[in-house]
């Protein structure tokens, strides 16, 4: 059995995989209504120095780790620190990387029920505008057809269709 691990293929798939990672679900969902509920672009900023210092800080260290031992999050904290409890740091990553995934996929399933329903009441709308303007049209073609109403002088012609 071969002990070479796998690399990645490009640097634009690796980061593009790295930032698929660190923006998440959260800051496309929850952000927007964040920043509008507590003051705009005052948020933003102290948001992004917060992303800043402390993000990058731990992304340097999962390299610099990753690199030094070309291990998984628990071989990789063994191998630091052997015969130590760090490896059970190693493990809550790999188990919180599993729970937030599980969550990932309940929170698909809302944004899918969610496009559902917008989509379903689109055409629900769509239909009613259709039915309000058929009840428009046809209120109207018996108004021109009426003689001797405001609308004698067009009687001869028949109405628009829209």
């Amino acid at each position: 059995m071969s002990n070479q691990r796998e690399k990645w293929g490009s640097k634009l798939g690796f980061i593009l995989a790295a930032a698929g990672s660190a923006v998440g679900i959260g800051n496309i969902w929850k952000y927007p209504h964040m920043a509008g509920q507590n003051g705009g672009s005052a948020f933003t900023i102290i948001y992004l120095i917060c992303i800043f210092l402390v993000g990058l800080s731990i992304v340097i260290a999962e390299f610099a780790i990753g690199r030094k031992t070309q291990l998984s999050p628990v071989g990789a904290f063994e191998k630091l620190a052997p015969g130590s409890s760090w490896k059970y740091v190693g493990f809550l990553g790999v188990a919180s990387a599993f729970v937030i995934l599980s969550f990932y996929g309940v929170v698909g399933g809302w944004i899918l029920k969610y496009v559902v329903d917008w989509q379903l009441n689109r055409s629900k709308k769509r239909v009613a505008k259709t039915k309000q303007r058929n009840e428009i049209i046809g209120s109207t073609r018996k108004i021109y057809a009426q003689k001797g109403t405001g609308g004698a002088r067009h009687s001869s012609r028949k109405a628009p269709i829209f």
